[in-house]
């Protein structure tokens, strides 16, 4: 092999390379399978109901009450056995205190309807903090995953 070659031997062998290098190149969090599910459930709900599962699930409160859980809604067709049964998340507070609010996580099967989760959800409040009246912020039935 002469000097002249040399480059161009070079060039060729890192272009062999550049395919096995990309076949083996580990994807991206957002391109990885794990997440492709959660990104296509977040472009399905708009701005306004992307903001109220934040606050409902995933915003930071003063209290959190009870076991927290995971809303597996989306699985519950085509992965029912990982669906614990259904659950309540209710956001109790004092109106203008926003930095004063409760979480209250009913489990699955501990309340039928609404009402009695909220009837659950100001007891469990009320022996918290005694004597302190907390307004219902938000209130949500989920799936709750096991």
């Amino acid at each position: 092999m002469n000097l002249k070659s040399l480059p161009l031997t070079l060039s060729l062998a890192l272009a062999a390379l550049g395919p096995i290098h990309g076949a083996h190149a580990q994807p991206s969090q957002a391109e990885s399978p794990a997440f492709q599910g959660h990104a296509a459930e977040t472009q399905q709900r708009s701005e306004e109901e992307e903001r109220r599962r934040r606050a409902l699930f995933f915003d930071a409160v003063a209290v959190e009450i009870g076991e927290p859980g995971l809303p597996c809604d989306h699985l519950a067709r085509s992965k029912p056995q990982t669906v614990a049964g259904p659950a309540f998340v209710v956001i109790l507070g004092r109106p203008g205190k926003d930095e004063d609010r409760l979480r209250v996580w009913i489990a699955p099967g501990a309340a039928g309807s609404d009402d009695e989760a909220l009837r659950q959800a100001h007891d469990l409040a009320g022996r918290r903090r005694a004597g302190v009246v907390h307004d219902l912020i938000d209130m949500r039935r989920y799936l709750a995953c096991r």
